[in-house]
């Protein structure tokens, strides 16, 4: 009623306030039309949404609460009994239409002042205005704790789990740094020393090949007749 039948807040808002072009408006009037008789029975035939819902809807139960033992809960399908159904529509609509009076006692037909309500009924006032104080009670019980765990589970991680890890990544890299040097110092030492070794050793037997056909032929007689007496005289003690 505020909304539509109320006084403006900001006139040069309300200034420039205008209707929506045909094609946003139309589709809602269409789907407003949909809306109203969707659930309407089709006459002659009998056809309805409401019974081709039934025929995918589970089956209702019956049975207890797990939390709270003794707190029951009926079949599903009681809800839709007349007897429950239209007893839930006319309180529904009940509520609805005592809003809608009253927001025109206060604020069409002026005959009731809501300050002088609000000042009557401050505590319940407070109450609906504060939304039941759903808000606060959802911070107490579900964020703050949330927040709290959430912290510590953080302040863990950062202090221990963290710390952990990067003594490790510490002590790994001291590690890696000392097998890099031994591997630098003695098994590349090694293996270069070696290496030298073998090469400085060619280097020197090179010089024994002199590529000369005369020389090695007498360096081959030499060795025969060195080898021949060496044998003789190992043979002539015996």
């Amino acid at each position: 009623y505020l909304t539509f039948a109320g006084k403006p807040r900001d006139e040069e808002v309300y200034a420039h306030v205008h209707e929506s072009p045909r094609i946003m408006y139309l589709p809602l009037i269409v789907l407003s039309v949909f809306a109203i008789g969707v659930a309407w029975t089709i006459p002659g035939i009998g056809l309805s949404i409401n019974n081709l819902l039934e025929q995918s809807r589970p089956a209702g139960e019956i049975g207890n609460g797990v939390v709270w033992s003794s707190l029951s809960y009926p079949n599903e399908h009681d809800s839709h009994a007349p007897g429950i159904h239209i007893a839930a529509t006319l309180v529904a609509f009940g509520a609805a239409a005592s809003g809608f009076l009253l927001a025109t006692v206060f604020y069409g037909l002026r005959k009731l002042d809501p300050a002088d309500v609000k000042r009557q009924f401050a505590p319940i006032y407070t109450l609906l205005w504060n939304k039941w104080y759903f808000d606060e009670l959802y911070q107490f019980i579900f964020i703050r704790p949330t927040h709290f765990v959430s912290g510590l589970i953080a302040k863990f991680d950062k202090q221990v789990i963290d710390v952990c890890i990067d003594k490790l990544a510490s002590g790994v890299k001291v590690i890696s740094r000392a097998d890099d040097l031994i591997d630098r110092t003695f098994v590349d030492g090694i293996v270069n020393l070696v290496g030298n070794w073998t090469y400085s050793a060619g280097r020197s037997l090179k010089t024994v090949q002199t590529g000369r056909l005369r020389q090695y032929v007498v360096l081959i007689v030499v060795g025969v007749v060195a080898l021949t007496m060496i044998m003789q005289m190992a043979f002539a003690g015996r």
